[in-house]
């Protein structure tokens, strides 16, 4: 007759068991979110790859659309082309996809500034009074000077390396044309509420790259000219829908309200750059994707491709 089991020992027997089979829970617990982490990131960088490749669909329908709109319309471009109308919501297995194109005609281009390296007297003039109608300082305009041109003298109000080397970080001018717009966030002069204010009126293209005058919001048309009010370029941009078909009908419009002439330089009835930007939704994984494209007489070429906003 075998002897019975003490109360202690059963104890702590079935304490062993308790934490052997809470021990296993864990590991296996571990295991499974091992798995399912992998399985998340393999099925993320698939949609993201698959979300990437949709974007190089929606450049190929906005290089048509774009294309379609100079042989309907030429080389003038408005708020009523067929471009400014958004793609429809496309429905894809798992997912959605959304596109609209946006051009970059209606703005005052930074470096257009100066032209080779030389002041632009008309351009600094428009930029002067635009900054006058948004009530930002007029330091700002040559803070950008210095930022562009080549040479090492600060302006009156402007800022060169011996102001930037003082900063915190120090850093040094870029002594060249911009290669994106947010670049004027640096500017000593530029402080968040100036940039939320300023950066919808400018872009930074090449320097000939004029502005379309069809796309202008009032406050860019009331740097055409010293004295034109807010209501009178309510008027000649005819509230976000101007057509006209050529620089001349512009003047004429302007003379016709009492102002000019205006220079034509850097002037446009058209745009040339665009920006195509997405929305796509995967298996409930937002992307955003922006790709900036070229009009030209031979078709429409991609120059840059981005994750996120242009």
């Amino acid at each position: 007759m075998s002897a019975a089991v003490p109360q202690r020992e059963r104890g702590v027997a079935l304490l062993v068991a308790i934490l052997v089979v809470a021990l296993a829970s864990v590991l296996m617990v571990g295991v499974i979110d091992q798995a399912e982490t992998s399985t998340a990131r393999t099925r993320n960088a698939l949609r993201a790859e698959q979300a990437w490749q949709l974007q190089h669909a929606l450049e190929a329908w906005a290089g048509e659309v774009l294309i379609q709109d100079v042989l309907a319309n030429g080389e003038v471009d408005s708020a009523g082309d067929s471009w400014a109308s958004p793609m429809a919501p496309t429905e894809i297995p798992n997912g959605r996809v959304q596109g609209k194109l946006r051009e970059l005609g209606g703005c005052l281009n930074v470096n257009a500034l100066l032209r080779n390296d030389e002041d632009d007297s008309v351009i600094q003039a428009r930029m002067q009074r635009l900054l006058q109608a948004l009530g930002l300082p007029p330091q700002l305009l040559p803070q950008m000077l210095d930022w562009l041109d080549n040479d090492g003298i600060p302006r009156s109000g402007g800022i060169e390396d011996s102001g930037w080397l003082a900063a915190t970080p120090p850093r040094r001018s870029a002594n060249r044309l911009l290669q994106h717009l947010s670049e004027l966030r640096q500017l000593p002069a530029m402080t968040q509420q100036h940039w939320r204010k300023l950066s919808p009126y400018l872009c930074a293209l090449p320097p000939d790259v004029g502005m379309n005058l069809n796309m202008a919001a009032p406050e860019l048309w009331m740097s055409l000219f010293d004295g034109i009010s807010f209501q009178q370029a309510r008027q000649l941009s005819r509230d976000g829908k101007a057509n006209y078909a050529h620089l001349d009908a512009i003047q004429q419009e302007l003379q016709r309200v009492g102002i000019g002439p205006v220079p034509n330089q850097g002037l446009d009835v058209g745009s040339h750059y665009f920006v195509a930007e997405s929305s796509i939704l995967l298996d409930g994984i937002p992307f955003r994707f922006s790709s900036l494209l070229v009009r030209e007489q031979a078709g429409v070429r991609l120059l840059a491709r981005v994750r996120g906003a242009w």
